[in-house]
């Protein structure tokens, strides 16, 4: 190795600090720009699939309600499975939404995700 050929003190330390210095440059300028752009998608998009769940729930309260108020038999019946198909609907995105937060910036997972679940 070429640090112990040098004797000079100074220059061990300057084979020392120069990769060091040249590795703190790259993470800053390329990689932890690049990580942090993905860690903000992913976030971003989290939030936005868990407002579409939150009003698809209201929108489940609310046909659920309709159903329950609904007079007659035929009514009923169809309200049921209005109800039925929100609640499939909220479920497949619930699940969707688990299986984004666990595949997290893998591209191979999320492609697995939206197979299984997107529809």
């Amino acid at each position: 190795m070429i640090l112990f050929q040098v004797r000079n003190p100074i220059a061990r330390v300057f084979l020392i600090l120069v990769p060091l210095i040249i590795f703190a440059v790259m993470y800053f300028t390329v990689i932890k720009p690049s990580s942090d752009t993905a860690n903000d998608a992913v976030r971003t998009t989290t939030q936005a699939v868990t407002q579409q769940l939150d009003q698809a729930k209201a929108d489940t309260a609310a046909a659920t309600k309709q159903a329950t108020d609904a007079t007659s038999p035929a009514t009923q019946k169809t309200a049921d499975d209005a109800s039925a198909g929100v609640q499939k609907s909220v479920d497949d995105a619930s699940k969707l939404t688990d299986c984004v937060a666990k595949a997290g910036a893998d591209t191979g997972a999320l492609a697995d995700c939206q197979a299984n679940f997107g529809g």
